[in-house]
């Protein structure tokens, strides 16, 4: 194992790549890819988990926001019976809640979709990255959330950097075609029975 690095989802934040060590990653990294590669890949990343990677932390906002509006709510209605004022206000107030938590339900229906189509553009991108190398290979995890790198966390993936068997075949060498192996190969055709030489003390009938 070269290195690992650590995409979390966040109950507060939004999500990020979490990299331990990090100058001590590129350094080994830097005998198998020049330096600037790497960190143009670390950016790229960077850039995949920010734009596409599902985020948890909209929820904790948006359920802070429907528990004051129903605080808000029951303290202007005590407000407005003392006051012998209208109800209409604060039961406005109780639509907001509302509203937000159709969305968050609707929001949170999608979440497992967008998970796996984050994580199938993630693998795709590795899969680039290994074929690219040659020589190391970048694999994809999810872990539990307990083993993640930091707390409250949602959800967590790790994304494994091994270094590649000598002995195997290049990620990404093609086969020859079958019809090319056949015009290298030598084929050496068994001879006809007419062209067998005959024993010397074989009969021969004509």
């Amino acid at each position: 194992m070269i290195a690992c690095f650590y995409i979390v989802s966040l109950r507060w934040k939004p999500p990020k790549l979490i990299i331990k060590d990090e100058s001590n990653i590129i350094t080994s990294l830097s005998s198998f890819i020049p330096q600037t590669l790497i960190e143009s890949r670390i950016e790229q990343l960077n850039c995949l988990v920010q734009n596409q990677c599902p985020s948890h932390h909209i929820d904790f906002y948006i359920f802070t926001i429907a528990v004051l509006c129903v605080i808000c709510s029951a303290i202007f209605t005590f407000i407005a019976r003392s006051l012998n004022i209208s109800m209409w206000c604060p039961l406005l107030l109780l639509l907001i809640p509302t509203a937000l938590s159709f969305w968050t339900s609707k929001r949170r229906s999608t979440l497992i979709v967008k998970i796996k189509e984050f994580e199938s553009a993630l693998k795709k991108t590795l899969y680039e990255y290994t074929a690219t190398d040659q020589n190391i290979k970048w694999s994809l995890q999810r872990v539990p959330v307990d083993e993640a790198p930091c707390t409250s966390v949602r959800f967590c993936l790790v994304i494994h950097i091994k270094e590649l068997d000598p002995e195997m075949v290049y990620v990404g060498e093609e086969l020859p075609s079958y019809q090319a192996a056949l015009n290298t190969a030598n084929i050496f055709n068994p001879p006809s029975y007419h062209e067998l030489p005959v024993p010397p003390h074989a009969v021969v009938f004509s």
